[in-house]
């Protein structure tokens, strides 16, 4: 990925960690307070229900801004056919084969353990089969509709990049974030209001809630990429200001999503989606200061994030399940399950899925001799 100023290392470290942070985040499920997850241990502490709602409120959002930044280089780069192909593989072949192979395991575990009450039928109908890797259905979804809107407008798309780029050169990062998360609330409550969101889980595959909610963060992430200068805007959030709105309107959000009045409710999803889009910023500022830097420990990190989510789940469940059986719990069991689950997944990505063509594109859709080269026939760029 590459601009005027050379590459934005920062963005690939970004992507990787945020990947990664499952494993933190579902072991963290594991000895969550809140006993709510698919598996869960006797022995909790309060720091895994911490640790589960901070990274939930960034982590995600920030990974979506990141695809969405990525695709809209992808599509200016690769001709109709190729990135359709490119970016089809990519989504589409690791999701139903991980939901064939990986899922079929960990539901089999569940059901065995006596967490889950298995009924065919509900497990298709309800999207169950894609469990974690839900993103991936929403991801092509929205690459195929930004692909569509852009063959359609790539001027006006260009002509919009460069008019909010000179409008936000002359504004504040907090009124940006703030400005972007009302646009986000609005187009929200239009799609809610219009009964389409009603509609729950269509085919049993497009959760339609779930991905208009993360819509425009996708959708942000492309704007970003028509303009460095917005992406340079939205990381210069000040560090201080982003942890003091954080920590006073998530909270509040939290509250008042629970009472009974409407027009409170909205102003909680207002505050929900003020902290959030702050959270998603902060990470932007944090990783253009840590790791803007070529980085070999990032780059061997990047190849591996993808397989590493793939299968950290499966691995999450199948290991909490025996630290619960034995009683190891709490923060010493927190650490033994993060610890035990990336260091099986570095090593099935690096001795099964790296060396392996067939592997490769099973679990990263790449077809390539070296993971992460882009094939010699997708190196056509736009005419």
């Amino acid at each position: 990925m590459g601009q005027g100023l050379g590459r934005i290392h920062y963005m690939d470290a970004m992507r990787a960690v945020l990947m990664m942070l499952g494993i933190v985040l579902h072991s963290a499920q594991v000895f969550n307070p809140a006993n709510g997850w698919v598996i869960h241990s006797a022995h909790t502490f309060p720091l895994a229900g911490w640790l589960v709602e901070g990274i939930a409120l960034f982590r995600m959002p920030a990974f979506f801004i990141v695809a969405g930044f990525f695709c809209l280089l992808s599509m200016q780069k690769y001709n109709a056919r190729d990135f359709a192909v490119m970016r089809v593989e990519r989504l589409a072949v690791p999701l139903f084969v991980c939901a064939l192979l990986l899922n079929s395991v960990q539901t089999s575990i569940l059901a065995g353990y006596g967490s889950l009450d298995f009924e065919l039928f509900a497990y298709l109908a309800n999207g169950k089969w894609m469990s974690h890797l839900w993103f991936l259905n929403h991801l092509l979804v929205y690459v195929g509709v930004g692909y569509l809107v852009s063959r359609a407008g790539w001027q006006l798309l260009g002509l919009f990049g460069r008019y909010a780029a000179a409008a936000c050169s002359i504004t504040p990062p907090f009124a940006l974030i703030t400005f972007v998360a009302v646009g986000h609330l609005l187009v929200f409550k239009v799609l809610g209001a219009s009964g389409l969101l009603g509609l729950g889980v269509v085919a049993g595959t497009f959760d339609l809630y779930s991905i208009a909610w993360n819509a425009p963060f996708f959708v942000f992430g492309m704007v970003l990429g028509l303009r460095r200068e917005l992406l340079d805007r939205f990381a210069q959030v000040s560090p201080a200001l982003a942890v003091l709105v954080i920590g006073i309107c998530a909270p509040v959000a939290a509250a008042g999503a629970a009472l009974d009045s409407a027009l409170l409710r909205v102003g909680a999803d207002f505050l929900k989606l003020i902290a959030i889009w702050h959270a998603a910023a902060l990470c932007f500022r944090v990783f253009q200061q840590i790791a803007n830097r070529p980085s070999e420990l990032m780059t061997r990190l990047s190849g591996a994030s993808y397989t590493v989510y793939l299968f950290h789940h499966l691995f999450v469940i199948a290991f909490g399940i025996v630290l619960i059986h034995y009683g190891i719990g709490g923060l010493p069991g927190f650490i033994a399950l993060v610890s035990a689950v990336t260091v099986t997944t570095l090593l099935i990505h690096q001795h099964l899925i790296a060396p392996s063509p067939v592997g490769r594109y099973l679990f990263n859709g790449i077809r390539t001799r070296n993971a992460g080269v882009v094939p010699v026939w997708l190196q056509r760029r736009h005419t």
